[in-house]
């Protein structure tokens, strides 16, 4: 609710004082209008429309409930905190509420409500708090709400300011009636003859002019300001209350609020010879001024029209004559839907027209003294296309206060501007906007809205004394400032299509986007259910100023299925295919998307998610389109282009960059060229740039081309073009050079490729008459007409093909834009060498607006291209290879867009994982969890060991199951972090016992200069039993986002703190390694700091060898006569137990046995061999991915040795015996094992281990412990050798290998310590469902 001002008001003064006060205040108020003068701008607010009650609130306290917009309210209210202030009995304000009791009040409390007045509130003035939907009030104390709204300055939002408005409490069954909205906390009265409404007290304490505004849902403003809208007008927006019809309002004197048009007569027309008069009796619409009743009232608490019987009948006549005498449809009049009267259908029914809604009669209000008529067009009353929402009044009267002829509602009020001037008591209107191709929504200040909900709480700049109240309204003057929440810029791949040529960027979660510099919006393929957009909303307006001219609908025109249930008044747009031409109707949607952040163009930070306005779109508009690609993401300078949102949505500059073919970047960030010898440069400093020209008819990038030429180590050779060949005309929109990232090779027009293909054979003629006379013209080949027998010579550096170099010479350019080999080369079949120009054919350009050039992909390949929206300028590269550079995520040469984290990763004294990203920035309160991540998993053949490609430089990690860190080499200057922080402590806990340090215990070299303080940590050899010291650093990473587990989606980059390492901790790791990536519970292993940061679930899945995935993902294995299952359906788990003294994972074994044709044998091992000393940490059974195969205690492999050889020792298979042991090796026999037919393996015993609490056996089939050896079959399970100890750190009984987890899919529940376990895969006749 409103927070009423916690103050006392001071007992009221004499009458004959009263006056002095007021004259005092007056002089205050004056003073800090003074001081405040350049502030006092124009206010905006936002509406809503309750879907249940189709009300209007508005939302004039940042946070706290709306209050519904009452026109003829004369109030403010709503309900108060347990304790308010309170209005003296005597102010100016208690008189003026008290002259304003609606005459039929029906009091819902007996009288009075005055509950929570503040301790020592003597003399409280009394108000009467009215709900204009239901005709009840209540009595409360008159106090003040603390509210604030927007200024503007007509275009733009600028900051909100704080006010106080004079109102009153009121009970909460006040709003217990269904008729109000359900979130709603009171009413705003809005009338312009009482001084308590909210626009009389604005106007008093502003002075900024007694004018307000109605653009109903979508805004209501305060003040004198203009409002600008979009329309069919290339050159708008225009500021709309300059373009309005006024009429002077009536005064009702025996109503208190409501604004009465002065209509004289009701006409219909449609299509016909001229409008049909409603029949009234004389004088059925006048306003009798003497009794307050008839006349025509605006109503914004009414949901439709109503007349009075009298006037019903006779418009509804008039209707139905111009709707039968119309002949070129068949509409007919058809039985009523309550609470409609007049409903129409027939063959169809009204028509659809193309831009406006339905054809149907236009209603006009003729009006006195205005300057023209009020003109009810179909959107402000056809319901459902059939229904005229004008209704007749019941037995129940009017539901408005006075009995009025006409009540003008909500309907047929909406998406009209309305200017309410309340001093010359004259009304501003529109004409439904739609009929402009506008609406609310679209007003240039709504636009810039998403900036100001990132602005701070104003502070008070000056308050009067809160005790004046007088004849004046005079209340607290509040200024505010606010600063915008400035985002940091996105950057995201730019994947080139090897089939199509086009570029995609994999944005949008699930599928890539194509990019097309030209699309004025971002289309895809929907789900089967998916939210839409209000056909009312700017976005909406936005959306259909764009359809392209030579649009070919696929499907007749429409497309919506799978609109949410109950998706009213959903606006459509049309996605169109920039190769096909090709274009549909669907559905106005949002959709999800996601891209890294970067700080400096330099570093990749962490993905952010944000949502992008868009259109649905068939599967058969992705016709041409590369496979895959779920749709198209339009770049243009539209408002509803991929760029234009982002710009609007994060304020990070209106610029993005595409280095083709590596990424784009959004915003304003620096992007960097590695040039030779000169190192990383930013483009702004080296690159030239070229002033962008606008086509008022269609949205492409256009160059200020003024001429061609060509050139080859002789002089240039300009191409003799027809004066103004290239020329834009702005006023068609036709001719220009534009660029097109949906056009494979440039494409001109003609007359432009006639002089062209002259400039290029006479260049190659000049250069041939002294070195090349070989090079002759090759007949053409498909569509390139120029090709040449291939006789150039070869360049050194770059190494190509030493041709003709193609200059556009640009018009206000730094530069001239050259085109090298590698931009128009294209090897042809028959040793021909060919230029990817090609001339217009008879089916015109591939492009809208008949350009006399288009720039094609061949032509913009390797190229890095920098635009600024707002400037209209683009920096480009020309071919990078030609600067011996090139685009690159990477530190090598080319555009420097790396993956390496910022210089400190600032964590707290305890480790705050879910806040630790790159640059040390916490994430949002409101953080949303992210995709799982799926990564390959690898096994090295030398080794045994898995490694995961998951650092962002390619090079791989060795995954231990029991390893604390990650760790890796590090190159040659790195980024620590601070020896105070939380990560510092933590790794710093986690030394292995048995740690042999290789080089004396310290590595630093490296470490960024000016590193002081920085937290070393010891990285450690899980093979060797050695480690280090290194600086503790933070490591760029990749993986690919899942959704379910078996499907790609796009790959995402993170950060994680890990510890340097030398090059000689690497020994016995598989070749390539760069170091370790530990996977215990500890908070530093890779798992625990991806749980952290991405809020996935404390979950992976290792599916050994396949794929490691992280996150809370379904992970599913192909099962015979079953399908396709989820691990959790169909696979047992076990518990796994904690070890204070070690971070691996263990489990409750309580027994081995081993079975074979044959009662099961059990390993009698001592009481408590397997169990685990929790105090000293030693004992148990361990899982282990870096030692190879399974190690037992030497009483423990004893007993199992003895149950093995118990169980081959059968009558069944009497050759079978032991051979001598080959190291390292104990138990092996001489291979006589039968032969299974499914799975084809040996038969050989199954080793099983018993758990506690689990809900299966963990059985050890052929391939999890049979080894074959030159000299027979041995078993993979080793006894621990006297004097070397276990492999792994704790001293545990048993540990499984690599061996016995092979072939597995092992799951691992870290919050709930559980492991899921598949056994040998083989044996269940499955595998992992991998997406890789």
């Amino acid at each position: 609710m409103f927070r009423a001002t916690h103050r006392i008001m001071p007992r009221a003064p004499e009458p004959v004082h009263v006056l002095l006060l007021a004259a005092i205040a007056v002089q205050v108020f004056v003073r800090c209008t003074a001081q405040a003068a350049s502030d006092q701008k124009p206010l905006v607010s936002r509406l809503a429309q309750d879907y249940n009650t189709s009300l209007y609130t508005i939302s004039v306290n940042n946070g706290a409930p709306p209050l519904v917009v009452d026109l003829a309210g004369t109030l403010v209210w709503s309900t108060c905190p347990s304790t308010h202030a309170t209005v003296p009995c005597q102010s100016a304000a208690c008189d003026a509420v008290n002259r304003q009791q609606p005459p039929r009040c029906r009091y819902v409390d007996g009288g009075w409500f005055w509950a929570g007045r503040e301790p020592g509130s003597r003399c409280a003035c009394t108000a009467h708090p009215f709900n204009p939907v239901t005709g009840e009030c209540s009595t409360g104390d008159l106090t003040t709400f603390a509210m604030s709204a927007n200024t503007t300055n007509g275009t733009d939002l600028l900051y909100p300011e704080s006010f106080t408005a004079v109102g009153a409490c009121a009970p909460e069954r006040l709003l217990a009636s269904p008729s109000l909205p359900q979130s709603a906390a009171g009413v705003a009265g809005f009338s312009g003859t009482t001084p308590l409404s909210l626009p009389s007290q604005l106007a008093a304490q502003r002075r900024f002019g007694s004018t307000f505004a109605l653009c109903l849902p979508a805004f209501a403003t305060f003040g004198d300001t203009p409002v600008y809208l979009p329309n069919y007008d290339p050159s708008g927006p225009f500021d709309y209350t300059k373009m309005l019809r006024r009429t002077p309002f009536l005064t009702n004197p025996r109503r208190n609020g409501g604004y009465y048009l002065p209509v004289k007569r009701i006409s219909v027309s449609w299509r016909g010879p001229g409008d049909i008069p409603v029949s009234l009796p004389a004088g059925a619409l006048d306003l009798d001024v003497r009794t307050g009743r008839g006349g025509v009232v605006l109503s914004t608490t009414a949901p439709y029209a109503i007349m009075r019987p009298d006037v019903f009948r006779a418009f509804a006549k008039a209707f139905d004559t111009v709707v039968a005498r119309d002949r070129y449809s068949s509409v007919a009049r058809v039985a009523g839907e309550k609470p409609f009267e007049l409903c129409y259908g027939g063959t169809g029914g009204f028509a659809l027209m193309k831009r406006a809604g339905y054809d149907a009669p236009a209603i006009t209000l003729e009006l006195a003294g205005a300057t023209g008529n009020w003109t009810i067009l179909n959107g402000n009353y056809l319901v459902r296309g059939t229904c005229v929402g004008i209704v007749e009044m019941g037995p129940e009267g009017m539901p408005v206060d006075g009995e009025p002829a006409v009540v003008l509602g909500g309907m047929q009020l909406e998406n009209i501007l309305m200017v309410f001037d309340l001093d010359k008591r004259t009304l501003g209107f529109s004409r439904l906007l739609e009929w402009d191709l506008t609406n609310c929504y679209s007003a240039s200040f709504l636009l810039s809205e998403v900036l100001i909900y990132n602005m701070a709480n104003p502070p008070i700049k000056c308050l009067l004394p809160p005790a004046i109240v007088s004849l004046v309204l005079l209340l607290p003057c509040m200024v505010a400032t606010g600063e915008q929440l400035q985002y940091k810029p996105l950057v995201v791949p730019l994947v080139r299509d090897t089939d199509t040529s086009f570029y995609t960027i994999p944005i949008k979660n699930g599928a890539p986007l194509v990019v097309d510099l030209a699309g004025t919006l971002v289309w895809s393929t929907c789900p089967s259910t998916h939210t839409t957009v209000s056909c009312l909303s700017g976005a909406c307006g936005a959306a259909n100023q764009q359809q392209p001219r030579r649009c070919r609908y696929v499907d007749g025109g429409w497309f919506w299925s799978g609109r949410e249930p109950g998706s009213h008044c959903a606006c459509t747009a049309h996605p169109f295919n920039p190769v096909t031409g090709e274009c549909s109707t669907g559905d106005l949607t949002t959709f999800a998307m996601s891209a890294n952040s970067t700080v400096n163009g330099t570093r990749m930070l962490h993905p952010e998610e944000f949502a992008a306005v868009g259109s649905c779109a068939p599967q058969r508009l992705l016709w041409s389109l590369p496979a895959g690609a779920a749709g198209v993401a339009g770049f243009s300078r539209r408002p509803l282009s991929l760029p234009s949102q982002l710009a609007a949505q994060r304020n990070f500059g209106n610029k993005f960059a595409l280095c083709m073919s590596q990424f784009v970047a959004f915003g304003d960030a620096p992007v960097y060229l590695g040039m030779e010898g000169r190192g990383f440069v930013d483009y702004r400093d080296i690159l030239p740039y070229t002033p962008l020209l606008t086509n008022p008819r269609i949205p492409g990038y256009y160059l200020p081309v003024k001429g061609i030429s060509v050139s080859w180590s002789v002089p240039e050779t300009p191409a003799s073009l027809p004066a103004g060949a290239l020329d834009l005309d702005a006023r068609t929109g036709r001719g220009g050079v534009v660029l097109s990232t949906t056009t494979p090779y440039t494409v001109m027009r003609p007359d432009v490729f006639r002089a062209f293909a002259e400039a290029f054979d006479t260049a190659i003629i000049k250069r041939s008459k002294y070195t090349y006379s070989n090079v002759t013209r090759h007949p053409p080949v498909g569509p390139f007409k120029l090709c040449y027998n291939g006789a150039f010579p070869m360049r050194k550096r770059p190494a190509s093909m030493d041709i003709p170099t193609i200059h556009l010479e640009l018009d206000g350019a730094t530069g001239t834009w050259s085109w090298f080999n590698g931009n128009y080369l294209v090897f042809a079949p028959g040793a021909a060498l060919c230029v990817g120009v090609l001339e217009m054919g008879p089916g015109g350009m591939p492009v809208d607006g008949e350009p006399a050039m288009v720039v094609g992909v061949k032509q913009l390949d390797w190229n890095l291209l920098v635009f600024d929206l707002d400037k209209m300028l683009m920096w480009f590269s020309g071919d990078l290879a030609f600067r011996l550079a090139g685009c690159s995520y990477s530190s090598q040469i080319g555009c420097l867009m790396t993956l390496i984290p910022p210089a400190t990763a600032i964590v707290s004294l305890v480790l705050l994982l879910s806040c630790l990203v790159a640059t040390g920035d916490q994430q949002p309160a409101a953080y949303k969890p992210k995709l799982p991540l799926i990564v390959p998993l690898v096994r090295d053949t030398n080794t045994s060991l898995y490694t995961i490609a998951i650092k962002k430089d390619d090079a791989p990690l060795v995954v231990d199951l029991a390893g604390a860190l990650v760790w890796s080499t590090c190159p040659s200057s790195h980024a620590t972090v601070s020896c105070l922080s939380g990560a510092c402590g933590a790794a710093n806990q986690q030394q292995p016992r048995r740690c042999r340090y290789v080089d004396g215990g310290w590595f630093w070299s490296g470490r960024e200069a000016g590193s002081r303080c920085a937290c070393t940590a010891h990285p450690f050899n899980p093979v060797t039993g050695e480690c280090s010291t290194g600086d503790l650093t933070s490591f760029a990473m990749s993986a690919n986002t899942t959704s379910n587990g078996t499907k790609l989606l796009y790959p995402e980059a993170f950060a994680t703190v890990g510890a340097c390492a030398p090059e000689r901790l690497l020994a016995s790791l598989p070749a390539g390694a760069a170091g370790v990536a530990g996977f215990s519970r500890r908070p530093l292993s890779l798992p625990s700091q991806l749980a952290a940061q991405r809020s996935f679930g404390n979950k992976f899945a290792l599916c050994l060898p396949g794929f490691a995935a992280f996150g809370d993902t379904p992970v599913y294995i192909g099962t015979e006569g079953l399908g396709i299952v989820n691990y959790t359906e169909s696979l047992p788990y076990t518990p796994l137990l904690t070890n204070p003294r070690n971070p691996g994972y263990y489990l409750p074994v309580k027994g081995i046995t081993v079975s074979w044709y044959g009662p099961d044998v059990t390993a009698s091992l001592p009481a408590g061999a397997l169990d685990m000393d929790a105090r000293t940490g030693r004992g148990g059974v361990v899982l282990s991915t870096t030692t190879p195969y399974a190690v037992m205690r030497p009483d423990v492999f004893r007993a199992f040795a003895q149950a093995f050889d118990a169980a081959i020792d059968r009558p069944k298979f009497t050759n079978l015996r032991r051979v001598p042991a080959v190291e390292p090796f104990k138990l092996c026999y001489n291979g006589a094992f039968p032969f299974r037919k499914r799975p084809p393996t040996w038969d050989v015993p199954t080793v099983d281990l018993e758990l506690a609490g689990a809900t299966g056996i963990w059985r050890l089939f052929t391939e999890n412990y049979m080894v074959q050896t030159p000299r027979g079959m041995c078993v993979g399970i080793l006894e621990m050798e006297a004097g070397a100890g276990m492999p792994v750190d704790g001293e545990p009984a048993m540990v499984l290998g690599l061996k016995q987890l092979d072939t597995n899919l092992l799951v691992f529940d870290l919050d709930k310590m559980l492991l899921w376990f598949s056994g040998e895969l083989s044996f269940r006749l499955t595998g992992c469902a991998s997406p890789f």
